[in-house]
């Protein structure tokens, strides 16, 4: 039959797990005391181990399973929770690992197994056999001192040091060798205070002092060439053969503050240096949702300073932008970096942005988010479109010009050759244009082509297309036409009616007239565009010689 299991409740071990949880879970240091009223619980940042029957041990619904990730902790609504089961040689739960987080975090297969295998050090030095724990007590030491981030030491019922490990050293400068047997007040706490010190120790050797232990206290300590600096400091106690001994866990605050504040400011000159980059950076995690972003959401778009931590950058994006991102976001979370061109609209009207996006990979080859560099190139996309538009459009009339024409016939004439619906091109000429060009000045002939155009745009259906082919020529492209010689003459009629009359043109009256020629193409139809547009013309020069504001097929 195996010896009853015990509980050993011994807060030397006690320290040790929650330093090496704490690491571990990289769990923020400002939670430490966040569960310390329950008695089983070892203070670790946001974890801790607790007896079965804890009232704390019950975050989430208990279950068989050793292992329970949720995110359902009551105290932080939103945040992360897991535990794992420690459990006796009967498989009975005898306690639970816990680590708490208010803020939602990946939970990978690296972290199980680390949570795993710190219930399995749970397992082995607490749920043990009383005499077992009493016959490894040595390897137990040598255990703690090996692997604790601290610096640690114990003093035994006369006041003097016997236990040293090599972080202790690292922070007071004095090696094993040396500390080992010296009285702790001359060796680490500065004179004027040693008194004092010495009397709050004193109830601790003589087995009381409860109120100390567990605590953490900030105290001035001394480095072996007399620097004071202040040490957070947690005392303990156990018996060991009636003898009582003081267990110590020490942090250099001071090193610690310093590097806190040379964090801090780091962070605070890289916020400077991203605040004032003509640039979006951001960082998103792999669920797509902000973790930061600098000053230039607040500049184009209006968001508040850090207005979109946490929030979904669907949401921020858009449907259609979300749309056209997805593809490079994929490759993005799964390793690889990408480019994009996106537009979204800013406090000032749509924005073009050219984004790098730049994944961050784990060492474990989890990615965990990606960092997002988006460049403000909507000038840039301006002068483009400008240019693009010059290089196809008509400078006096606004009108497509004869390339943009052409481009259009070519992509009229395959999808008719699909669907088998016919196409018209209508070819229009001013009448008698020449003549007042020359008498009347090419100010006037600039003006009465901006008038015809603006005439014949207003005359046709949006979906027409109306070019200047060259001069005093204009061709109309209409697509969609079911009855062609009937729908035609209907749009020609149209336009003649509202070309063809006394018009004022730089307070001179003129009547205005025009000849049109019409060409239909059929899918079935074996030509090209310019051909087509060359029978056009033929049958406009067909309707000129029939007389003035005529039209002919």
């Amino acid at each position: 039959m195996s010896p009853p299991v015990s509980f050993n409740d011994d807060p030397v071990w006690r320290e040790l797990l929650r330093r090496l949880a704490a690491t571990e879970a990289a769990a923020p240091a400002e939670l430490s005391a966040v569960m310390r009223t329950a008695r089983r619980l070892f203070k670790v940042a946001a974890c801790g181990l607790f007896a079965a029957n804890d009232p704390h041990s019950r975050y989430g619904e208990l279950t068989n399973a050793d292992i329970v990730v949720d995110g359902s902790c009551p105290r932080f609504p939103g945040g992360f929770f897991a535990k794992h089961a420690v459990r006796g040689g009967d498989g009975r739960v005898l306690a639970w690992l816990c680590l708490v987080d208010p803020h939602p975090r990946a939970f990978d297969e690296t972290d199980l197994a680390s949570l795993a295998d710190l219930a399995a050090l749970a397992q082995m030095y607490l749920c043990q056999p009383a005499q077992r724990a009493s016959r490894d007590e040595p390897n137990r030491h040598e255990y703690i001192l090996q692997n604790v981030l601290a610096g640690f030491a114990e003093v035994d019922e006369r006041g003097r040091i016997v236990a040293w490990n090599h972080s202790a050293q690292r922070i007071f400068g004095w090696s094993a060798e040396e500390a080992i047997g010296r009285d702790p007040f001359d060796l680490i706490v500065p004179a004027l205070r040693r008194q004092r010190y010495a009397r709050a120790l004193a109830p601790l050797l003589a087995g009381a002092g409860e109120r100390l232990c567990g605590r953490r206290m900030v105290i001035m300590g001394m480095r072996r060439g007399g620097e004071s600096f202040p040490l957070e400091i947690i005392l303990n106690t156990s018996r060991l053969d009636e003898r009582i001994i003081v267990h110590a866990f020490m942090h250099d605050v001071g090193r610690r503050k310093a590097d806190e504040r040379a964090l801090r400011e780091m962070a605070s000159r890289l916020r400077t240096i991203t605040d004032n980059l003509p640039a979006m950076v951001a960082y998103l995690d792999r669920d797509l949702r902000y973790r930061f972003h600098n000053r230039a959401y607040h500049d184009w778009f209006g968001v508040a300073e850090d207005g979109l931590i946490g929030v979904d950058a669907r949401i921020f994006w858009g449907a259609s932008t979300y749309a056209q991102l997805r593809p490079v976001l994929t490759d993005v979370l799964q390793g690889r970096r990408g480019t994009v061109e996106y537009q979204l609209h800013g406090k000032q009207g749509p924005m073009w942005f050219y984004a790098n996006l730049v994944p961050e990979v784990r060492p474990n080859g989890k990615v965990a988010g990606f960092y997002l560099l988006a460049q403000d190139v909507s000038e840039r996309k301006r002068r483009f479109q400008q240019v693009e538009h010059d290089a196809t459009h008509d400078a006096l009339t606004g009108l497509p010009n004869r390339r943009a024409l052409m481009q259009r016939m070519n992509q009229a004439m395959a999808r008719a050759r699909e669907s088998g619906d016919a196409l018209v091109l209508l070819f229009m000429d001013l009448d008698g244009f020449k003549r007042m060009n020359d008498t009347l000045g090419h100010e006037f002939g600039d003006e009465v082509l901006r008038l015809f155009a603006a005439q014949v745009s207003s005359a046709v259906r949006d979906s027409d297309f109306l070019g200047r082919l060259a001069g005093d020529e204009f061709v109309l492209l209409i697509e969609g036409i079911h009855q062609a010689h009937a729908d035609v003459a209907q749009i020609a009629q149209s336009v003649l009616e509202r070309v063809c009359r006394e018009q004022e043109v730089l307070n001179v009256v003129v009547e205005l007239s025009t000849s049109i020629g019409a060409a239909i193409h059929s899918g079935e139809d074996e030509e090209t565009a310019q051909e087509w547009l060359a029978r056009a013309d033929t049958a406009m020069y067909r309707a000129k010689a029939k007389g003035r504001s005529g039209w002919s097929f």
